[in-house]
């Protein structure tokens, strides 16, 4: 009768470990990536036009210039988000070319509370050197108000503000007046911006406002610069520090400046980067204007205020900005989680198994010792 109790308790962990190799070999055989049959697909409707381009999934939103990404293929993938809510005038009263709070002026905001913005149709297409591509923008036009506060209009019609958004199946370089860069295929999505001054305003300078967030345990921002990288938690508010919170970015030797999200163990998943130089173009000739920026954490993600030079109407504007995510981060395919974790799953799922097969063995001698010999 032992033997048979024995038996069985066997024939269940022969049938557990059986079912573990059945179940690895399963999650571990490699699922459909981007790279095996790439396609790119676009989606409009009333509230974002979304996008699947290889492991970059995103959605650019209609109520303002607003990306939502994330990756297409990792099962544990946090969600991204680079935005640009306001733009604000001031005067750059201690000449450091930094926008402070204390030094503004009037504020235009970018939300559909405040302005109407069209979109443009998608634009999709192949070509040799992007492959395939899609691309489009949004427009409006911009009135200054009195402060965050005061929603006073100060000045109707100061500007015309375009977003344009262009994502590609290849890896494409684009150059400013500091040198070239790529925007990578399948996990970067470009962003141009182009500001049509109508009227002067009575400001030094104007600055762009960009917000980067990132979700899960994705809430470490590494910014770059060309003192080093520096470490900030947008898990805390910087706010509560008092007036002067905000941090000045050194201007990067190359073309463009760089913020990463991180998880909390220092592993980069994501990147917002914008240049370095801005186009001025005038009627008569173009010039480069050199942004000072700060940024600082609120609680929830980095604020980053990228100021320049105020211009005179009639000019206009322009530069460029990436948003990414960093392959490295992610595991990408299962097979790769379950390769890393293998030696905990191998250990726990035994352990399980051990615990199925004590149990069973425990209830066969009591059954056994219930039921008494047989005749």
């Amino acid at each position: 009768m032992m033997g048979r109790v024995h038996q069985s308790a066997v024939r269940v962990v022969v049938a557990a470990a059986v079912s573990l190799c059945f179940v690895v070999l399963s999650v571990a055989a490699p699922m459909s990536g981007a790279d095996d049959d790439y396609s790119l697909y676009i989606s409009v409707d009333d509230t974002k036009v979304g996008i699947v381009s290889g492991n970059l999934t995103a959605a650019v939103t209609r109520d303002w210039p607003r990306i939502v990404y994330w990756h297409s293929e990792d099962p544990f993938t946090p969600t991204f988000e680079v935005s640009f809510p306001r733009m604000f005038m001031f005067n750059d009263t201690d000449a450091d070319g930094v926008f402070a709070r204390s030094e503004m002026l009037g504020v235009s905001f970018l939300d559909s509370n405040h302005v109407l913005w069209n979109f443009s149709a998608v634009d999709q297409g192949f070509s040799t050197s992007m492959g395939a591509f899609a691309r489009f923008n949004m427009t409006t036009h911009l009135s200054i108000y009195r402060s965050l506060e005061d929603e006073t209009v100060t000045l109707s019609d100061w500007a015309i503000v375009t977003f344009g958004f262009c994502i590609a199946e290849n890896d494409v370089t684009y150059e400013n007046a500091a040198g070239s860069y790529v925007v990578d295929g399948k996990v970067s999505l470009s962003v141009d911006v182009s500001l049509d001054v109508l009227r002067q305003v009575n400001s030094t300078c104007i600055a762009l406002e960009q917000r980067v967030e990132g979700g899960g345990s994705a809430s470490m921002f590494v910014i770059d610069d060309a003192g080093g990288q520096v470490e900030a938690s947008g898990l805390i508010d910087e706010r509560e520090f008092g007036e002067n919170y905000t941090h000045r970015m050194v201007n990067a030797d190359g073309p463009l400046q760089r913020v990463s999200v991180a998880k909390d163990d220092g592993t980069v998943q994501a990147t917002y980067e914008w240049a370095s130089l801005a186009s001025c173009n005038r009627s008569s000739n173009t010039t480069q204007l050199v942004p000072a920026t700060s940024y600082y954490t609120d609680g929830v993600g980095l604020t980053i205020d990228t100021a320049y030079a105020a211009v005179e109407d009639g000019a206009t504007i322009a530069f460029g900005g990436i948003i990414g995510l960093d392959e490295g981060g992610f595991v990408g395919r299962m097979r790769d989680w379950v390769m890393e974790y293998l030696p905990w799953v191998a250990v726990s799922v035994a352990a399980v198994t051990a615990m199925v097969a004590l149990f069973v063995w425990r209830v066969k001698i009591k059954r056994g010792r219930t039921e008494g010999p047989r005749q």
